[in-house]
């Protein structure tokens, strides 16, 4: 436009203005060693490290969960009633904090936070806290069903129980009479039986957190529906559609949706997505590539909902409309709510995304999506499914009339970008 569109007063330009002010007044965050302290195996959470530099120390800890989260007991590594300096905050201003004479510290982070503190001197040892909270052991094995907890606290006190550091799900409860309090939480968003769960009684009038304990999740999963798809009907929805001529293609027709198989625990599900061939000639980090997958999900009972595929040219069949959208491929994994969506328009970003596994020797690709990531059902009957294949190369692959190495043909740019599809499946 004839202008410089170079501003110093962009929000952008700004934050890195701050970051650098940042780093040149506190050194050990440009030369010091970083020591990761806390993260979240689960998810989006608590990430927590030390930045050590001589006799510098400063501690970052950011949630990258758009709610809130509960850092409990941090092993800082910091000296005993050791002071903390707020000197960064992503937004507002951040309080001063200080490490107990143990050198652990509890903290409350907002959603999608960051806090950077500088330790200095130590302080005057705060007062003895007379409130006690206690977590009783949990069994070894893994839970199956809810999760039953129980302990000891002060009569009368007013408890949160917080898994995973999830404020936003923590149950409450109070202890009775005698102390003791017993709760029990629904587990039906956890899915993976190899991921370590932990969970803590919290108090938080006092800023009490018990010791946590850990556990692990081994729900079953029910197969509800098995939809075998033609093998050879990868040829778009006018049966006009060819692949790019490159042999890494023709070879191999990954886009080839041979059969679906649904299954749900709970609100949970997992689509298991058997193909023609399943490749890696691209070295995907997914594990699969030449093949974008793009699922949609009605929820039963759920207003809204949009028809339109976005950016695929089409809409969905059988007066279907979807809540949420998977669009995944060897690099990208990305799940979006309806909210906002148009024909040109993604949706609004959904986070966790999906679980994705391969098994290359049955051709098999799954993605498992947890209630939590699909605003939090208890079951799925009714839920409405459409798979869809094609390929994404910075956006859909190209499509055009005349054969080519690096783009679909046998159709007009824009004719629906859908080479293979499954049937509409209703989960009964």
């Amino acid at each position: 436009g004839g202008r410089d569109h170079f501003d110093t007063r962009a929000p952008l330009y700004q934050f890195i203005k701050r970051l650098t002010q940042l780093r040149r007044q506190h050194p050990v965050l440009s030369r010091g060693v970083p020591t990761v302290l806390r993260d979240n195996p689960v998810g989006p959470g608590a990430l927590a490290y030390r930045m050590d530099h001589g006799q510098q120390h400063a501690l970052a800890v950011f949630n990258t969960a758009p709610y809130p989260v509960l850092l409990d007991n941090l092993i800082t590594g910091l000296p005993a009633n050791s002071s903390l300096r707020g000197v960064f905050a992503l937004a507002g201003v951040l309080p001063d904090a200080a490490v107990e004479a143990d050198g652990r510290m509890t903290l409350t982070l907002p959603a999608r936070s960051v806090g950077v503190w500088m330790a200095s001197s130590a302080r005057k040892p705060s007062p003895a806290r007379l409130a006690t909270l206690t977590l009783d052991p949990l069994p070894a094995v893994p839970v199956t069903g809810s999760l039953f907890v129980q302990g000891r606290a002060s009569a009368g006190q007013q408890l949160q129980i917080v898994v995973d550091g999830d404020l936003q799900g923590a149950v409450a409860v109070l202890a009775q009479d005698d102390g003791r309090w017993r709760a029990s939480v629904a587990t039906d968003h956890m899915v993976d039986p190899q991921t370590e769960h932990s969970v803590v009684v919290w108090d938080p009038s006092v800023g009490l957190a018990s010791s946590a304990q850990s556990f692990k999740v081994n729900r079953p999963w029910q197969l509800v529906a098995d939809v075998e798809d033609p093998a050879g009907d990868d040829t778009g929805p006018f049966g006009t559609y060819r692949y790019p001529q490159d042999t890494s293609w023709t070879a191999h027709r990954q886009l080839d949706l041979r059969r679906v198989r649904v299954l749900t625990a709970g609100g949970s599900l997992r689509l298991d997505l058997t193909m023609n061939a399943v490749t890696t000639l691209w070295n995907p980090a997914n594990g699969f590539d030449h093949v974008a997958f793009t699922v949609y999900l009605e929820l039963p009972g759920r207003s809204g909902g949009v028809s339109v595929m976005p950016l695929q040219n089409a809409s969905l069949p059988a007066g279907m409309q979807w809540h949420y959208r998977l669009r995944a491929h060897g690099w990208s994994n990305a799940l979006f709510s309806s909210s906002g969506a148009s024909a040109h328009s993604e949706g609004t970003p959904v986070a966790p995304a999906a679980d994705i596994g391969v098994d290359r020797a049955a051709n098999t690709v799954s993605f498992v999506l947890t209630s939590a990531a699909l605003g939090g059902p208890t079951s799925l009957s009714g839920a409405k499914i459409y798979v869809t294949t094609w390929d994404y190369d910075g956006g859909y692959r190209a499509l055009g009339i005349d054969e080519n190495p690096g783009r679909f043909s046998g159709g007009q740019p824009s004719d629906p970008l859908v080479m293979d599809a499954s049937d509409v499946i209703t989960i009964p």
